[in-house]
């Protein structure tokens, strides 16, 4: 009978007595040694980062985006949570100024996002969501997270049936939560050949690091 889960078993070793098994896929962030380097944190990594980019020149050479920018504003607000006076104000002696001063702009006037739309063969609309069938459930379940979305200011107003020009609309699915009777809304930036994800350079995203229990295990090994 094939085997429906890993295709090897993991390799022991021994090391001082103990035995170690290699670390499974699923854990591979969650497994720690005392003698490991310890990972970089998002503040010593802040130290030493570049500033953040700005948007190219070609960018603002979009002039179907342009154009749908000055025909409606309100779709664009720029809305964060973070207060970015108060931001700026507590960061103001860190010793990598032109980093801090690149999120703050950012936060104040947008951040890009990497994304270089200006590609020949991409079309300036482009449609990728298909018609799906959605159970009374489901749909009531979408219906309220648009809502709650929309109170939190992170979904714009409603402006029609059809894209506008210069927009990218990709599709979602309703899917359900693993070992729950809950659902989950799911959207695929990645879908078909004109992606949203396709139009960043991967080579830009790379090395930036994000605290999660990586470094709260190391901590915790270390200080016992």
């Amino acid at each position: 009978m094939d085997r429906l889960v890993t295709e090897r078993e993991p390799v022991e070793s021994e090391i001082e007595g103990e035995v170690f098994g290699m670390k499974p896929k699923y854990l591979q962030y969650n497994l720690w040694t005392p003698d490991a380097d310890p990972l970089k944190t998002v503040v010593e990594w802040t130290l030493l980062a570049l500033l953040l980019p700005c948007s190219p020149a070609v960018e603002y050479d979009n002039l179907s985006a342009n154009q749908m920018f000055e025909d409606y504003p309100d779709l664009f607000e720029i809305v964060t949570l973070v207060k970015v006076s108060v931001l700026e104000h507590m960061t103001r002696h860190h010793p990598n100024q032109v980093f801090v001063e690149s999120v703050l702009e950012g936060l104040r006037d947008s951040f890009w996002l990497l994304a270089t739309m200006a590609k020949d063969s991409y079309p300036v609309t482009h449609d990728e969501l298909k018609p799906i069938q959605l159970t009374v459930e489901k749909e009531q379940f979408l219906d309220k997270q648009i809502e709650h979305k929309r109170e939190l200011g992170q979904v714009s107003a409603d402006f029609g049936e059809s894209l506008l020009l210069g927009m990218y609309c990709m599709p979602f699915y309703v899917v359900p939560k693993a070992q729950s009777t809950n659902w989950h809304l799911m959207n695929d930036q990645s879908a078909r050949l004109f992606s949203l994800n396709s139009m960043v350079d991967h080579r830009m995203v790379k090395g930036y690091p994000l605290d999660n229990l990586s470094q709260l295990g190391e901590h915790l090994v270390r200080k016992h």
